[in-house]
């Protein structure tokens, strides 16, 4: 059976999943002591902190990414194949194994690969609420400033 479904998730994810690293370092190194406190302050209802929310976001993306390329690369090994072959069936049945197989596989995986690209659209959601959050800290910093500094009239 043919598996050039392979090629696809090797040749897209692997830089798809540096600039996730990337732009994950570049987010946290860029935060100063408002943000993360802004980000780390416990919600109303009880559900994770946005920072939680924003790491967890971003930890799916990558781990999503991470295990496509390990099955696409298991994939493009020919070990279940062979080891169907090397069962004492008739030809016929070995034949029809391997495509059943090789259908599935490459079904899921083209599954897989879909999904962590879908999953961009989640990490530039996160980024955004990131940068509202951003946006509100520092509005409040502002004001805290304002009422802090002395009055010259």
């Amino acid at each position: 059976m043919d598996q050039k479904w392979v090629d696809i998730p090797l040749s897209l994810l692997p830089n798809l999943l540096g600039f996730s690293l990337g732009a994950y370092a570049l987010i946290f190194s860029l935060t100063n002591e408002r943000l993360l406190a802004a980000l780390h302050t416990p919600t109303s209802d009880g559900s994770p902190t946005h920072l939680g929310a924003i790491n967890a976001t971003f930890f799916h993306f990558i781990l999503m990414q991470t295990i496509a390329i390990i099955y696409a690369l298991a994939n493009k090994s020919t070990l279940i194949i062979d080891a169907v072959i090397l069962l004492p069936f008739s030809c016929e049945f070995k034949k029809t194994t391997t495509n059943v197989l090789s259908s599935a596989a490459g079904l899921f995986g083209y599954f897989l690969t879909v999904y962590a690209i879908v999953l961009l659209i989640g990490a530039a959601i996160a980024v955004y609420r990131m940068t509202t959050l951003s946006a509100s800290a520092a509005r409040k910093a502002q004001g805290q400033a304002k009422s802090l500094s002395p009055n010259r009239d």
